[in-house]
């Protein structure tokens, strides 16, 4: 489909939403995680759990509100990530990712970044340092990896 969108129940009700503006990624893999399933059995272990605020994001995306989308961005399988994820997480920080998080349920991780510059410097560090690393970027359509 291509966009920004809603992806709603399983996942498949997909309702379009206003085109994000432009921002530079980051996302990165590095070692292994367990199934899927594994990591909801973790979560449920864990027994923490995070209501998103859902209009508030839907909100800031009508607004272009870059500031309060990222402020609005979790993920709670970050309770139960691997050390290698969160390093990841951390390294993009370190390079100026205005946000970083695990994606999905992992191993990889995205950061956002306002500044091409450091998003390019950062990916070139995960590779040297053996990580699979690709520099993006959001356009009309969805995100493009270069």
């Amino acid at each position: 489909m291509g966009g920004t969108a809603l992806c709603e129940h399983y996942g498949e009700i997909i309702k379009p939403l206003p085109t994000i503006p432009k921002m530079h990624l980051v996302i990165a893999k590095k070692g292994n995680k367990g199934t899927t399933a594994d990591m909801y059995k973790k979560i449920d272990e864990s027994g923490v759990y995070k209501n998103a605020d859902l209009d508030g994001m839907l909100l800031a995306i009508k607004n272009q509100d870059t500031k309060k989308m990222i402020s609005l961005m979790q993920n709670v399988f970050e309770e139960v990530a691997s050390p290698e994820s969160l390093e990841l997480k951390q390294l993009m920080k370190e390079f100026g990712a205005q946000a970083a998080m695990l994606s999905g349920s992992g191993p990889a991780v995205f950061g956002f970044f306002a500044d091409e510059q450091k998003a390019d410097a950062c990916c070139k560090k995960l590779c040297d340092c053996g990580v699979s690393a690709y520099l993006c970027g959001t356009t009309d359509s969805g995100i493009i990896i270069e």
